[in-house]
């Protein structure tokens, strides 16, 4: 839920965290991904 309030989309698969971009995306908006991920992991500690 954390992800989703902040925009980015995920589903779990098992133990697997799985994400849903789109089939083109640039560096930027990777890098967005990545920005948001760490700050739920961040908060979750």
């Amino acid at each position: 839920n954390a992800c989703m309030a902040r925009g980015l989309r995920t589903r779990n698969v098992g133990s697997t965290l799985a994400f849903a971009p789109p089939l083109v995306i640039n560096a930027d908006e990777v890098d967005q991904i990545v920005d948001i991920l760490g700050s739920v992991i961040d908060g979750l500690a």
